[in-house]
């Protein structure tokens, strides 16, 4: 960890972009927020993407000024890869996971700092963050903090669902998921009802890339995104994720959304692959058995940076590779034997005091199987 952390910040530093992508805009929202356009913002930025909560990240993010942006951004990445290491430490993993697996994340956070995106690094952090939350029986940590991401940045709907609980009335199931959204609601509120083209940053206009999965699909026939993608794409996305807790592998959850958020996006920014390649590396921890982070340095390999070959659509269909196989191991993990019975659904994984669990005939010891499930 303290090698990570040294190879962290001097990255951060030393490859820093001096403009650092879109983060004067933000900064330039957040102004905007505080004194001329105050619950118009959205009205008169409409390209803006994230939550007010956000905007105001990115103004405590200023006073550190442009030169400690990537430095803030790489603590978030530390947080996450303490969480990592404190998993291989449980599970007793190899330390050529956290290792490599470790480099390749620091890597691919990199370009959260030179695109200049906190709120991406702070919705990845605050996910991960909930999942420890959930592990240690502490539900309702997990409902507030999705709640405050909702107020980051939209896309992370389509984790609210791990906090459905796994027993009870059809209410108290969904009690979990309708707190984060009546949480995150109250963010939003103020600024929807003043100005209700807020609500067009849900459909942003972005050109669909070449080398996206969306235009290797449709080829030449769709330029901008429409709103059904859009929202088949959230829909998708919280179904999948609420598939993986009601068959208790939380663990499967981040990997699974962002792959589906992956398959149905039409820009292909290399921030992106952060939240990939973190998804990976937590199967690679919680459910792989491999000596090294194979899905993690596939996840890195498949969606390559724009800037390294001219060829749109191979990496489209790099993409596409990566995506669904992605999904095909959250599929393969969900569906395996040992996996936990309906009866013991969600519960499984978060070690619910009434849940039951069976398990299929495995070969070895006892410390080799899921500590959750024995």
């Amino acid at each position: 960890m303290v090698a990570l952390a040294v190879v962290s910040m001097v990255s951060a530093v030393w490859f820093a972009d001096p403009y650092s992508g879109d983060y004067p805009f933000f900064v330039t929202a957040y102004r905007n927020l505080t004194n001329r356009d105050g619950l118009y913002v959205y009205h008169w930025m409409p390209h803006i993407q994230s939550g007010p909560v956000s905007l105001l990240a990115y103004g405590a993010a200023s006073l550190a000024g442009l030169a400690g942006f990537p430095v803030l951004v790489a603590l978030l990445g530390l947080v996450v890869l303490a969480i990592v290491a404190r998993w291989c430490r449980q599970r007793d993993r190899s330390l050529a996971v956290l290792g490599i697996g470790g480099l390749v994340m620091v890597f691919e956070w990199r370009s959260l700092a030179t695109w200049g995106h906190l709120d991406d690094a702070l919705v990845l952090v605050i996910v991960m963050v909930s999942l420890v939350a959930l592990e240690r029986r502490r539900p309702g940590v997990a409902v507030l903090l999705l709640g405050l991401a909702l107020a980051i940045k939209p896309w992370v709907v389509m984790f609210v669902p791990l906090t459905l609980a796994s027993e009870g009335t059809w209410w108290r199931r969904l009690s979990g998921p309708a707190t984060s959204v009546a949480v995150g609601s109250l963010f939003w509120l103020p600024f929807v009802v003043t100005s209700p083209d807020t609500l067009d940053g849900i459909r942003p206009s972005v050109e669909v890339a070449r080398d996206s999965v969306v235009h290797l699909l449709a080829r030449d026939g769709l330029t901008s995104v429409p709103a059904a993608l859009r929202m088949a794409q959230l829909l998708l996305g919280v179904a999948v994720v609420t598939w993986t807790v009601v068959r208790g592998r939380l663990s499967c959850a981040l990997l699974a959304g962002i792959a589906v958020r992956l398959l149905f996006e039409a820009a292909t920014w290399p921030y992106y692959t952060a939240a990939l390649v973190l998804g990976a590396l937590v199967w690679d921890v919680l459910e792989s058995r491999a000596v090294l982070p194979w899905a993690t340095i596939a996840a890195a390999v498949l969606v390559f940076p724009p800037w390294w070959f001219d060829a749109p659509d191979v990496r489209a269909s790099m993409r596409l590779v990566a995506c669904l196989g992605a999904l095909e191991l959250v599929r393969r993990t969900v569906t395996r034997p040992g996996a936990g019975s309906a009866e013991g659904g969600a519960g499984a994984a978060r070690g619910g005091e009434h849940a039951l669990v069976e398990l299929d005939a495995e070969s070895g010891g006892v410390g080799e199987l899921d500590p959750t499930a024995v």
